[in-house]
């Protein structure tokens, strides 16, 4: 969305384009890449609405909600049942059907070692 970005900002000119973080329900600069004060909660309401948001990075695959941390983690099969790789509570609560605990067990192997392969071009590079 078109917006006046702050008035110290070099960059953009006077207006800028803006996207809005959900996370923290701030707008930020695309040029400068700081938050843009002057923005209404109306107008954050429509950069929600128009799907003008920050993509965050993607997730891993098989990553589900922790009900006691209340994060995405990445989930692994543990004598039948789903825990986060690293959830900070020890006492993780996934809910997830039992057919995605048969999908998690069966690509254990396959996603252990693609992690291996692209663990090992990183370091090679």
């Amino acid at each position: 969305m078109i917006v006046s970005c702050n008035q110290r900002c070099k960059l953009s000119g006077g207006t800028t384009e803006a996207s809005l973080d959900l996370d923290e329900n701030k707008a930020f600069c695309l040029k400068c890449h700081e938050e843009v004060v002057n923005i209404s909660q109306f107008t954050k309401d429509a950069m929600k609405y128009n799907k003008d948001i920050i993509k965050k990075t993607k997730t891993k695959a098989f990553s589900f909600k922790c009900h006691s941390c209340h994060n995405v983690v990445e989930t692994e099969i543990i004598n039948g049942s789903p825990y986060g790789k690293d959830c900070k509570t020890k006492n993780c609560m996934i809910q997830i059907s039992d057919i995605m605990v048969n999908a998690i067990e069966k690509t254990k192997p396959m996603n252990v070692s693609i992690e291996d392969e692209a663990n090992n071009d990183e370091s090679s590079s």
